[in-house]
This record gives structure tokens, sequence and C-alpha cells, in this order.
């Protein structure tokens, strides 16, 4: 045992130099030189705008047989020319006749008309076509359940509102009680849930439902949309719905990106308003008449005439039951049109019949969005809440443009975006050299930070996690502070932080 310890001793008393030698050769490796390096792009020069075609897992749910049930279908659905997620589960499920299952239905070809659907901050509102009126009021309810169902198993969606033909139709056949805005169930005995609804109905108790309001935005240049849950009277008809709505929104939902100062619309009628037939066409109308003092009161918030009666006639025909439009008077003179100085886009607008209809302010919803800004701590970015038209929601270039406009910079605009190609897996954008020449004078963590900005805004809520840039058809090699611009640059969640300080949330 001595000896073997002594043979240890040895051994490391022979080490010993080389070790201590070994200390002056440990340094810090040089950064290596990449300059030389090739990096495939990955991707040719987007010369125009382009979405490849997505396909995705969706659950649509489908009609039982005999109409009592909600049937959940998982489908692969394909958006096209950058439809959203949402747009492609509609189309798919008005479509379900063609899935040829033996367990489920869709009373409904695809055929004819196609819906519309806006989504705005986790509302969905979908316009079916008029031709769904022709269902029983059961199947019609079973429709609705549907599509809510469909739409709300969606991330981000938790609201659905339905109307047939732009309108709301009611519970039953004489269109006395709203429907309201839906959500996803789980208990998928629709037929179930429509009697315990109809049975309410028919005890003459009061009742609430979740009701899909739309106020202008801080802007004044788009409506959006808030759900409440408001309380109707027992027996209320059509027309106690109506002032209940009315009363709503002269309440403003407390939110930045909404104006706060909305004229009242009960603080400006010169009569009471009613539900009557238009003596041209016999269409059911909701008719509101207001004193010439409405118009002041819009002057002096800054709101235009469009706007407002935008607010009205999507807020009422989405809860109203059986009206085809709404006929506004002011001062006792019927509005027919609006000039384009009166509408928050400047585009003058007609309506048929003297009525207004809720696809007639269709392009003027508006969607919260989220956008990455440069934070307070240098280097790092914040979550930021932009507004845009909903309708350019899901394109890129709209997004990049929000973003640009955000910064506010006169060197750089959305006249820099060449072209903006959203592929299967990248997002691939071409920026001016103009563009690239104000990169190159921000400093290091400045530069990191406009670059990631627009990384992490064009590739927020997509499948796509990665950013390809040219410069007019050309790379950039690198960025102060070395930010290497060849090649893809990923989505970078360690640079979000909270406004104080805080890690954030990609």
């Amino acid at each position: 045992m001595e000896h073997k310890k002594r043979g240890l001793a040895l051994l490391l008393a022979l080490t010993l130099p080389l070790l201590c030698g070994c200390e002056g050769m440990v340094s810090e490796r040089p950064m290596e030189d990449l300059s030389g390096w090739t990096i495939e792009t990955g991707a040719d020069v987007p010369t125009q705008d382009v979405f490849a075609a997505e396909t995705q897992m969706a659950t649509l749910y489908l009609l039982s047989a005999d109409g009592d049930r909600l049937v959940p279908v998982p489908a692969e659905v394909t958006m096209r020319d950058g439809e959203s997620l949402a747009q492609a589960a509609l189309t798919a499920l008005l479509d379900g006749a063609k899935l040829g299952r033996t367990d489920a239905t869709w009373p409904m070809n695809g055929e004819g008309k196609a819906p519309t659907l806006s989504v705005s901050d986790g509302i969905a509102m979908v316009n079916l076509p008029a031709r769904y009126r022709a269902l029983e009021p059961k199947t019609l309810f079973a429709v609705r359940q549907a599509v809510a169902n469909t739409l709300g198993s969606l991330s981000g969606i938790a609201y659905v509102n339905v109307l047939i033909g732009g309108r709301e139709e009611g519970l039953d056949l004489g269109a006395t009680t709203p429907v309201g805005t839906l959500t996803r169930i789980d208990d998928l005995d629709v037929q179930g849930r429509y009697n315990r609804l109809d049975d309410q109905r028919l005890s003459g108790a009061g009742y609430t439902r979740l009701t899909t309001l739309f106020f202008p935005s801080a802007d004044g240049k788009m409506l959006l949309p808030v759900v409440r849950t408001l309380a109707y009277d027992a027996g209320a008809a059509a027309i106690d719905c109506l002032y209940t709505v009315l009363e709503a929104l002269g309440s403003v939902s407390a939110d930045e990106l909404i104006e706060q100062h909305v004229p009242e619309p009960m603080g400006y009628i010169s009569e009471m308003p009613e539900i009557v037939r238009m003596p041209e066409t016999g269409e059911q109308a909701i008719e509101i008449r207001f004193s010439g003092e409405l118009t002041q009161a819009l002057e002096e918030q800054k709101l235009t005439l469009g706007v407002y009666l935008g607010m009205l006639t999507r807020t009422l025909m989405g809860v109203v039951p059986g009206v085809d439009g709404v006929h506004v008077l002011i001062d006792g003179a019927a509005v027919t049109a609006l000039d384009a100085e009166k509408m928050p886009d400047g585009e003058a607008l007609a309506f048929k019949n003297e009525l207004m209809q809720s696809d007639d302010f269709l392009s003027w919803i508006g969607a919260p969005v989220i956008v990455y800004d440069g934070a307070e701590q240098s280097g790092k970015l914040i979550r930021a809440r932009c507004l845009m038209r909903e309708s350019e929601q899901n394109q890129t270039r709209a997004r990049l443009e929000t973003l640009i406009a955000r910064w506010n910079e006169d060197a750089v605009s959305a006249a820099d975006i060449l072209a903006v190609s959203t592929e299967a897996k990248n997002v691939v954008v071409n920026l001016s050299g103009g563009f690239a020449a104000w990169l190159q004078t921000l400093d290091g963590d400045a530069a990191r930070e406009k670059v990631y900005s627009m990384v992490n805004t064009m590739t927020q809520g997509r499948s796509q996690q990665s950013v390809i840039f040219f410069f007019d058809g050309e790379q950039l090699d690198e960025l102060s502070g070395g930010l290497c611009m060849r090649g893809r640059l990923t989505r970078n969640p360690g640079m979000v932080v909270n406004d104080d300080g805080s890690m954030g949330v990609l």
C-alpha cells in the first residue's frame, strides 16, 4: 500500500510542471472573421407581393343527421392568397356537405354568394348568405352555433356574432328574441340548448345576452367591436331590444384605442325610434330621427357623420331581430348618401333605398394588432398595440407599414417596401437601398432594435418564424455592432421586455 502511495506522489510531481506550464497558454479565442463565409439566402428576391398557400388542421363542427347535435370533424384547410385560418375554416365548414361524412352533414351547399368574415380583438363577425333564412329556426340556430364552435376553437377567437343576410334573425319564427353573440360550447347537444333558450323566451322572463357593440376608434377613422352582457326585459320585443342597445351605446368602453367622447344616441333624438315598414319597398327598418344638434356635437368631437352612423348600423343590425336596415333622418331630412367629407376614409357612400346595412360599413372595421418597437432599455423591445384595417391585419406588408409609421422617421416610409413574399417557412422582404443606408447610420443597439422589431412584427401570429432581408435585390453583410444580415433572421423572444423592464412574452 505504501509503495502505491509513493508511485502516485511521484506521478503528481512529474505532471505539476506540465500543468503549470499550461497557464500562459489558456486565452479567450478571438471571434472568427465570417465575412468570407458563403451563407445561403434560402430565397429568391421578391419582385411582387406573394402569399404561398398554407395548409393547417382545424376542427369543423358539422350537424348530426337529425340536426340535434354538433359533430366535430378534424379537417385540413388551405389558406390561399393570404387569407386567414378563420376564413379558410369558415369556407370549409360551409362546404361541409362535400366531405362525404355518414355521421355528419351540412344543411346547405357552399355555392352562391360567399359569406363575409371580420375578426377583431378576439371577436369574429360572420354574415351568412340570406338563403340560410329558409332553414327551420332550430336548424338555423344549430348552424350558427356550429359556426361559433368552429371559429371559437381557433386561437385568438373568443366570441362569434353570426348574421344572416346582414341581419339578426332571432331565435324564433316571429324574430322577437335575439340570439346575441355566441361562444364555443362543450355541450354538443345543440337541440337541447335551443329548447332551453326557447322555453326561456316563452316563459316571459327577462334574459341576458352577450352583445357586440361598435364604437369609433380614437382617431375617428375606424369602428372597433366590444362584447358586453346586456339585460333585456321580460317579454322584450324587437323595439325593446332597440332601446336597450341605444342606451348601451351611451357608455363607451375604456380602451385607449377607442374614442372616449362619443355623443350619446339617446341624447340627440327628436322622436322615439321606431321599427317601420318602408313605403317603397316594404322592408322592415329601424327609423331614428335625430335633431340638428347631433351634427354640431360630432364636429366638436372631430367625428364624421359616417363613422357615427356606422357605429349605429353595425351595432343595431347585429342585435335587433328581423330588420333589413337602418333609416336615419337628421332635422327631418333622410340620410340617403354621405359625401366624401363626412366619411372617415374620404370616399362618398350611397345607401340603397335609403337604408343603411351592416356590410355598408364592413371596410371600416379596425383591429388591434401587436407590433414590436424599441424599449427605453437600449437593445430591447416592447409589445405595442396598434390599430389597422381588419381586412389588412393578415397582410405582412400592412403590418410592416404600420410599424414603420409608428417609428415616425423622416428617412424611411412605406414607399421603401418594394415587395413582401410570405413563403412556406420564411417571410422574404425586399426593401429599398435608401432603407439600407438608413440602417447603416444607426449604432449597434439601435440597428439591432430596428431589425428585430421588423422580424418579430412580421412573424407575429404566423407559422413563419424567420425573415430574409434584401435591399434593392441584394443582401447586406453586417450592420453596426456586428449584426449579420445575410441568410435568415429568426424571431427573437429574448429582446422583449415589459414596460417595467421585466422579461416580456411573445
